[in-house]
């Protein structure tokens, strides 16, 4: 279930979203809410959820700064911008802050419900490609250690001339040049 945070300073906004939508049926967990970005701060770090709601326009704190900050802090948060504002300034803001979506106000619980879920698909594929890039490292380095094995049985048994031996030494990141060499054979 992915957690999301929710900050707007209209508390009517905050009940709606937290009473009108079926968090959990949905495969949800809304983790919570704040009034205005320096109250929330904390709280998202504390609660660290996968997707964070936050209107831009706020009082101490606004949504762009808050982002911003949770960019940096939680880099694999999503965030969506929610605004009452249709102005392009905004919209190119939030972009360069690498918010996720922008959501226009007024908005309903089923608009929400679909921008949820398209976050919601693009983190599990990300987690997915995370996954496989984890496996491809290890699989690699199993086989750069095969492949060091290999080396040094070859170079042991003389089946592999010194130049030859250099070159895959430096494709392994083996370094090999040194004024003296100690061999341990064991059977």
């Amino acid at each position: 279930m992915k957690k999301v945070f929710l900050v707007d300073d209209e508390i009517v906004i905050r009940e709606n979203m937290r009473n009108c939508i079926q968090w959990e049926r949905e495969g949800f967990d809304y983790c919570g809410d704040a009034p205005d970005g320096e109250v929330a701060l904390p709280l998202i770090e504390e609660m660290r959820p996968d997707i964070l709601i936050t209107d831009i326009k706020m009082p101490f704190m606004n949504g762009l700064e808050l982002s911003s900050i949770v960019r940096k802090r939680l880099p694999d948060t999503k965030i969506v911008i929610l605004s009452g504002y249709d102005d392009f300034e905004y919209a190119r803001l939030a972009l360069r802050v690498g918010i996720e979506d922008y959501c226009l106000k007024p908005f309903s619980a089923a608009d929400i419900i679909r921008l949820l879920r398209t976050i919601s698909t693009k983190i599990d594929q990300e987690l997915a490609d995370k996954a496989r890039i984890e496996q491809l490292k290890e699989s690699l380095s199993a086989k750069e250690s095969v492949s060091r094995e290999k080396l040094i049985d070859s170079l042991a048994s003389g089946f592999i001339a010194s130049a030859e031996a250099f070159e895959q030494a430096s494709q392994l990141g083996v370094d090999l040049a040194a004024r003296y060499y100690a061999v341990f054979l064991t059977d």
